[in-house]
């Protein structure tokens, strides 16, 4: 298992250059899978099953 530690600022102009490129088809997400809040054991499980060939989100 990875863990990675991420340091995040808030950064209004980034966020809107980063939709832009999602909205236009520049940057392509790549999401494997998509779980809410109440699924996280499941999401948990998924990524650790791995083998994914995209993100596993959880949705708040």
């Amino acid at each position: 298992m990875r863990t990675t530690v991420h340091q995040v600022r808030e950064d209004g102009a980034g966020l809107a250059e980063l939709a832009g490129l999602v909205d236009s088809g520049a940057l392509r997400l790549r999401v494997h899978a998509a779980y809410g809040l109440q699924e996280v054991r499941a999401a948990h499980e998924r990524f650790r099953a791995g083998g994914p060939d995209g993100k596993i989100v959880v949705t708040f």
